[in-house]
């Protein structure tokens, strides 16, 4: 399947699945409906822009910055070798960059403005139901469709991770990542998922990158602060929503958990 075949189909799988969505009131769907691609519908907080473009920015990434990141990791061979294996005669790599655009469209099923709570798995379960007759209209097996939906479905479960921190009192922030308990944690799901490790790292960092373009370096807590001020001003510059500061500090962080976790899998 194409890419630009894919995202000529986004707008009307938007539309078609916002028309379902009656967790909504009519007047609340059929807003949704004509600023399906607002951020606004998505969630200011933590991004900078809609469903839509968010998901193909995270496509983005995978193209552009997942590179860098890999390479200063010396993962980049080990990534490249699994990634070249096949399902029915396409590589992985091809089928995880497909799923991105696809990654986010159970949010389009949301709850309430901005609840969009399980959306990964209403994402798989779209792909894997609603959708799959056009997977299959652009060449795609049931088996690639699966590993598409799987990828959906689970692009986020590396991340409760980062919640586990918040929850247990511990906080997500460099200093705690790098601790044992979180290396605990780490291989946990690196476990539970043995057979998907990579897809879970990658799926998260890429997502975590196209969530803003206000971009900050830091190798503690401390120089995170001390860029405040500046990421205040670039979002006043950009007209954002002011809360988006905390997907601007936390980028960092979630560099260095992939950065964690990219070391414990390593074979």
């Amino acid at each position: 399947m194409k890419q630009t075949n894919l995202e000529q189909m986004l707008p009307e799988f938007a539309r078609v699945i916002i028309s379902g969505n009656y967790h909504l009131s009519e007047e609340e769907r059929n807003r949704f409906l004509e600023n399906y691609d607002s951020p606004e519908e998505h969630n200011p907080k933590w991004h900078q822009w809609g469903i839509l473009t968010h998901s193909l920015k995270t496509r983005e990434a995978y193209d552009t910055e997942l590179k860098v990141y890999l390479e200063a990791w010396g993962m980049t061979k080990e990534i490249d070798r699994y990634f070249e294996k096949q399902i029915d005669g396409t590589p992985k790599g091809e089928l995880l960059r497909l799923s991105l655009p696809l990654h986010d469209i159970g949010k389009f099923l949301k709850k309430g403005k901005h609840d969009f709570d399980g959306h990964e798995e209403e994402s798989g379960r779209l792909i894997l139901n609603s959708i799959t007759y056009y997977l299959r209209e652009e060449g795609l097996t049931d088996h690639q469709i699966h590993y598409v939906g799987f990828c959906a479905a689970n692009h986020f479960k590396f991340g409760y991770i980062r919640r586990e921190l918040k929850r247990f009192g511990e906080g997500y922030n460099l200093k705690n990542i790098r601790t044992n308990i979180t290396r605990a944690s780490i291989d946990r799901v690196s476990r539970t998922f043995k057979n998907f490790s990579y897809e879970l790292g990658i799926l998260y960092l890429v997502d975590s990158l196209a969530k803003t373009d206000i971009i900050i370096e830091a190798e503690s807590d401390e120089e995170i602060e001390e860029q405040t001020e500046w990421i205040n001003e670039q979002i006043q510059i950009k007209e954002l929503n002011p809360r988006i500061i905390k997907a601007v500090k936390q980028r960092p962080l979630n560099i260095e958990l992939t950065k964690q976790y990219f070391n414990m899998i390593k074979k």
